[in-house]
């Protein structure tokens, strides 16, 4: 029997469609300390390539712009969680308000992330307001 390492790869994400329905879940660790940084970087990129679109895009156009943001997303949250996010929808799918999908999702994605490194900060704080407080 081969040896085998644990590694404690974040929290399971599960990812729902608005019926409710279970479409995939991914790893994710909120106290990945580039976490933030790669959401910057990423959303920076997906701006860049869907402006760089063509006002008639090429199918080759548009399948290396949604490559590109299935790439930025797995860079982000993993390539599980790409994989699952854009499972039923390219990313240049436009949502019924004139949204594209890559965008919507995206900013699902990092309101959560957000959600999640806020709570962490407010744990963390916490714990040091508790062991400072004594030296006020």
């Amino acid at each position: 029997m081969p040896k085998s390492i644990t590694v404690n790869t974040g929290e399971k994400i599960e990812v729902r469609n608005t019926d409710g329905e279970l479409m995939g879940f991914f790893y994710f660790n909120p106290a990945d300390p580039d976490l933030m940084r790669r959401s910057e970087e990423a959303y920076q990129k997906l701006n860049e390539v869907i402006e760089g679109l063509s006002e008639k895009p090429t199918n080759e156009e548009v399948e290396k712009v949604n490559s590109e943001i299935r790439n930025q997303m797995a860079n982000i949250v993993g390539e599980n969680a790409a994989q699952t996010l854009f499972k039923y929808n390219s990313p240049l799918a436009v949502m019924p308000d004139g949204t594209i999908y890559a965008l919507y999702v995206f900013d699902i994605v990092c309101e959560f992330i957000r959600s999640e490194v806020t709570s962490r900060v407010d744990k963390i704080q916490a714990q040091v307001d508790k062991y400072t407080e004594k030296y006020k």
